[in-house]
């Protein structure tokens, strides 16, 4: 008997980390079926850019993730930094 295929999920791992998942099945295109307990029966189907066949390309990934939304969130600051408000004058009657 051969030992399960091992999905490592990024999908979610800013959030919740990286989860360790049995491969139920996947295709040559990269979509994978995962045992995801609390998933509809038990299952969660995952693209090819949200698993990883290794840890470390898993790791790599999601520190990809970390620098991308650091940098998103950092954009978002310089945004709210440079926000002025006013009040319009109201029109005369």
């Amino acid at each position: 008997m051969s030992e399960p295929k091992i999905a490592y999920v990024t999908k979610y791992a800013l959030s919740g980390g990286i989860a360790v998942r049995e491969i139920i099945r996947a295709d040559e295109d990269g979509y994978a079926v995962v045992r995801w307990p609390g998933g509809l029966n038990g299952q969660f189907g995952i693209g090819k850019g949200d698993w990883s066949p290794t840890l470390q390309a898993a790791i790599a990934r999601a520190e990809a993730m970390r620098v991308a939304k650091i940098a998103s969130l950092k954009k978002q600051i310089a945004k709210l930094e440079k926000l002025e408000f006013s009040i319009p004058q109201a029109p005369s009657v």
